[in-house]
């Protein structure tokens, strides 16, 4: 983790807690390291990374505060990061394709410098295969000294709770995602954003009609035409 001091204007009535803006600085890093790594390993084409509010599963994926970061994966690639505000999901893991060597290689990279345990194997019913998750032991990006939390979590979202997914937390989670990305473009790293460039395109001017154009006929060039311009062949 790294401290930064950053100026940043929040909406009224929102109050991000540090534990909130550094859980999510390590899930942005981890989405851009999955991301990167799956280009690495000839999986994707180009870089895809949306961290938009819409990327928040709020009903899924949910852990309780101190839990550890764990991922889950689907068709073979880590496809969202859980946290205390829902699942964040990678966009990246939608678009992989590639041959079985590429997917074993990625697999073996990001166990050695995440450290991922497996903590739930894949998991199969009716409708869909979930999983597997891994438990994230350690960060390159962390200093030595700093340690993460070691156990799973899970939260379970109890009918009563009006808090999950309601506009108070949708406006938290807007705030956040602003907090982060001011962050990454202060401390240089925008790539980790991943924002698309804005679309917006700049007015169209109409363009002024043609001058009207006259010619002034005089001498001999009117007496041709006088003569001969409306003589057919």
């Amino acid at each position: 983790m790294v401290s930064c001091n950053i100026s940043f204007h929040m909406e009224k009535n929102v109050i991000l807690t540090h534990d909130a803006k550094e859980e999510y600085l390590n899930i942005r890093r981890l989405v851009y390291f999955y991301t990167m790594q799956m280009q690495k390993h000839h999986l994707i084409d180009e870089i895809v990374i949306d961290n938009t509010p819409a990327m928040v599963n709020p009903f899924y994926g949910r852990v309780e505060k101190g839990s550890a970061y764990v991922v889950e994966y689907a068709r073979g690639v880590p496809a969202m990061i859980y946290s205390n505000l829902g699942a964040w999901e990678i966009p990246a893991a939608k678009l992989c394709r590639g041959y079985l060597n590429d997917y074993k290689a990625l697999q073996n990279n990001v166990d050695r410098d995440l450290g991922q345990m497996e903590i739930q194997p894949m998991i199969k019913n009716r409708m869909d295969m979930i999983g597997p998750r891994y438990m994230i032991t350690q960060m390159p990006w962390l200093k030595k000294d700093q340690t993460l939390p070691l156990e799973f979590k899970p939260q379970t979202i109890l009918a009563s709770d009006n808090m999950v997914g309601s506009e108070a937390e949708s406006a938290y989670v807007k705030e956040l995602c602003r907090y982060v990305d001011h962050y990454f473009r202060a401390v240089g790293h925008p790539e980790i954003i991943g924002a698309k460039v804005d679309a917006t395109k700049a007015p169209v001017s109409k363009e002024a009609a043609p001058k009207k154009r006259t010619c002034m006929i005089m001498g001999q060039m009117k007496h041709l035409l006088k003569t001969h311009g409306t003589t057919k062949d």
